[in-house]
């Protein structure tokens, strides 16, 4: 089942990487507004898709679990954790998109971060916890992912929306006339 999540994925981030080009390049060159215009497209877009997904899971999930698995024990671990793995992979969509987002008004350090703690420390640490010691099993696993992935994209959801977005453009401009005139420097040391 991860690697239908995962085949999920591959579309939110493919959008993710186009959505962090128009985004950057127009916080680049100042248009905030239209960069804006561009992220709110960005979440329709894999909204739609997301909301179509979860449609299509939700009347076909159990056949195409069924075909993925003739072991029944395995079968019926993921009809169990269906609706966990159904809310995985929306988060884990928006995750995609967030991630991107937020590297384009330049907070890539934080989404970094974020992230370590969120899914590899928050969420692993709860999902042992609850598949070993409270014995839940792979619902535990599952549980844990998703709360790391909730605690993911609500900090990093915050982290896009309530920062000032003209001010990030300025750093933003700033980081580039840096790395011009480093180039120049490099370009300058090269001809003599």
């Amino acid at each position: 089942m991860s690697n239908f999540a995962g085949f999920l994925y591959q579309f939110s981030y493919g959008i993710s990487i186009a959505s962090t080009t128009f985004v950057g390049n127009e916080m680049g060159r100042k248009k905030v507004d239209m960069a804006k215009k561009y992220t709110k497209a960005t979440f329709l877009i894999d909204g739609m898709f997301l909301l179509i997904i979860l449609g299509l899971f939700s009347i076909f999930g159990k056949t195409v679990i069924d075909y993925l698995s003739e072991d029944k024990i395995v079968v019926e671990q993921i009809y169990n954790s269906m609706y966990l793995l159904v809310a995985f992979i929306i988060l884990d969509g928006l995750q995609a998109i967030i991630s991107g987002l937020v590297r384009a008004i330049g907070r890539e350090a934080s989404a970094s971060i974020t992230f370590i703690l969120c899914y590899l420390v928050m969420g692993e640490i709860i999902g042992y916890l609850l598949c070993y010691t409270a014995e839940i099993g792979l619902k535990g696993v599952w549980i844990g992912i998703v709360i790391g992935a909730i605690a993911y994209d609500i900090i990093q959801l915050v982290n896009l929306l309530w920062k000032d977005w003209n001010v990030l453009a300025e750093n933003i401009v700033d980081k580039l006339m840096m790395l011009h005139q480093q180039q120049n420097v490099i370009l300058q040391d090269d001809d003599i």
